[in-house]
């Protein structure tokens, strides 16, 4: 199945996605769904900056420190809860 299809299928049935895959947050962002994305301290060139710079839609947690995700995590239960 081409991506076009399957990310126009997978965006369907949510209203957002959350991912720690960059094919998935692409997709979404680039449908103009909300995207959460996990990302490492120093993350794939693309996600460097700032999202917007790619997509509007798209939000990054990114680890405090190498190897840290629980900073990441507590980023998003505080933007859950906001």
């Amino acid at each position: 199945m081409p991506l076009s299809s399957n990310a126009k299928g997978s965006c369907r049935l949510s209203r957002s996605a959350q991912t720690a895959g960059a094919k998935d947050a692409h997709a979404a962002a680039a449908l103009g769904r909300p995207a959460w994305l996990l990302l490492e301290h120093v993350p794939y060139w693309r996600w460097r900056g700032a999202a917007g710079r790619w997509y509007s839609t798209a939000r990054q947690f990114r680890q405090h420190r190498p190897g840290d995700w629980g900073g990441a995590i507590d980023d998003i239960a505080v933007a859950l809860k906001a």
